[in-house]
Formats: C-alpha cells, sequence, structure tokens
C-alpha cells in the first residue's frame, strides 16, 4: 500500500471514531437530580454548582451541597451547563511520565558513564556497567520515578461539562 492510501484510511477511521463518540445535547427540561453548573447575572461571575431541584416556565431550583436551595429565573442565566462524566487520566498520565523519565534517564545514564579505573596490575577488578548498560539503568529508575509521579498526577479527577440551549421565553 502506498502511505498516501495509509494515510487516507487513518484519517477515515479518526473521523468515524469521532463521530460515533458524539453525543447529542440534553434537551431542555433537564431531569431532576442532575448535577448542573450555573452562570447567572444575581451569583457573579463564577460558575455555581449544585443538583437541579426542579424547572419550571421561567426558572430553576438549585440546591448546592453545602447551602439551601435557592431559584434563579431563566432570563437571568448566562450559562447552564449539566456534568456529561467524570473521570481521572491516570494511563495517559502514569505513560507521559514512564516515557519522559525512561528517556531523561537514558541520557543521564549515558553521560555520567565514566569507564573502570581497572588497570593489569590489580589481579580482581570487576567491570559490570559499559556505557549502554549505564544508559538502561538510568531508563529503569528514572522511568519508574516518571511513572508513579505520572499516575499521582493524572489521579485527579476531571470533569467535562456540556452546554444546555434554555428556551427563549
Amino acid at each position: 500500500m502506498r502511505l498516501s492510501s495509509v494515510l487516507a484510511l487513518c484519517a477515515t477511521l479518526l473521523t468515524s471514531a469521532a463521530m460515533a463518540q458524539a453525543r447529542t445535547p440534553p434537551a431542555w427540561p433537564l431531569d431532576t437530580g442532575t448535577l448542573i453548573r450555573v452562570q447567572a447575572t444575581g451569583l457573579g461571575l463564577a460558575f455555581r454548582r449544585g443538583t437541579l431541584k426542579s424547572t419550571t416556565a421561567d426558572s430553576i431550583s438549585l440546591k448546592p451541597s453545602r447551602t439551601g436551595a435557592f431559584s434563579i429565573g431563566l432570563d437571568q442565566i448566562s450559562s447552564l451547563q449539566v456534568l456529561r462524566e467524570s473521570h481521572t487520566a491516570k494511563a495517559k498520565y502514569t505513560m507521559i511520565g514512564l516515557l519522559v523519565g525512561a528517556a531523561g534517564g537514558a541520557i543521564l545514564g549515558a553521560m555520567t558513564y565514566s569507564p573502570s579505573k581497572c588497570d593489569s596490575s590489580v589481579s580482581f577488578c570487576v567491570d559490570l556497567f559499559d556505557q549502554g548498560s549505564s544508559a538502561a539503568m538510568g531508563a529503569v529508575l528514572l522511568g519508574a520515578a516518571g511513572g508513579l509521579v505520572g499516575f499521582i498526577a493524572g489521579a485527579a479527577p476531571k470533569e467535562t461539562w456540556v452546554p444546555v440551549t434554555i428556551p427563549t421565553r
């Protein structure tokens, strides 16, 4: 197969995989109990997050985790989003940390290698490592450390929020 054919096939497969993952946006009215975040003129610039208690024709009622429920008029809402999913990226960041650590460790191990000081007058001298072995040892040690750091960095949950279209009155 020619390179252009392979590239066209890869582009087609990636496009169809991306389209298969696309989901429809949430429909109005939202279900009670949905985790939402809202930005409204009366609430300041930050998003307020909570559980949707109810929807009416002109307002929504929101219950934040630490305070009592309150209502917001639909005409005051500048942005309303629904939590699509919460996930971690442990595998991704572990692999990145492992690869960066292994590459850095190999370079560092090869650069810091110094030849053995064994001479012919000494009857017993052990020379275990050459430059390649030193690079491999650095790659293993720093790769493991990088993988651990990546695992810890990827353990924090990440959330995906989807905007909701609010009906106009």
